[in-house]
């Protein structure tokens, strides 16, 4: 976001770039809620063990599921879902 700054990018809910983070951190989703940043997801902190897991079995020779869902959060900037509506409309109307 510095170097966007630097050269005059605008980024966020109303910018010309939209910014997506897999942080997550305390000052990420602040800047989520500033609308700098337009989603922020939040990787599921208790995978480590579910992939160790997948790791032994694998090494051990055992089966494994070939797909495996591990519930994660996403947060959106507030005004993000009208900005998206507004430009949607305003593609659609001349």
């Amino acid at each position: 976001m510095d170097a966007m700054d630097a050269v005059g990018i605008t980024y966020g809910v109303d910018g010309d770039m939209t910014i997506i983070s897999f942080d997550a951190t305390h000052d990420g989703l602040q800047y989520t809620l500033d609308g700098k940043i337009t989603c922020n997801v939040e990787c599921n902190p208790l995978q480590a063990g579910f992939a160790e897991g997948v790791i032994q079995k694998l090494q051990a020779g055992e089966a494994v599921d070939a797909w495996t869902l591990v519930a994660d959060q996403a947060f959106v900037a507030p005004g993000w879902w009208y900005r998206r509506q507004q430009v949607r409309i305003s593609r659609l109307v001349p």
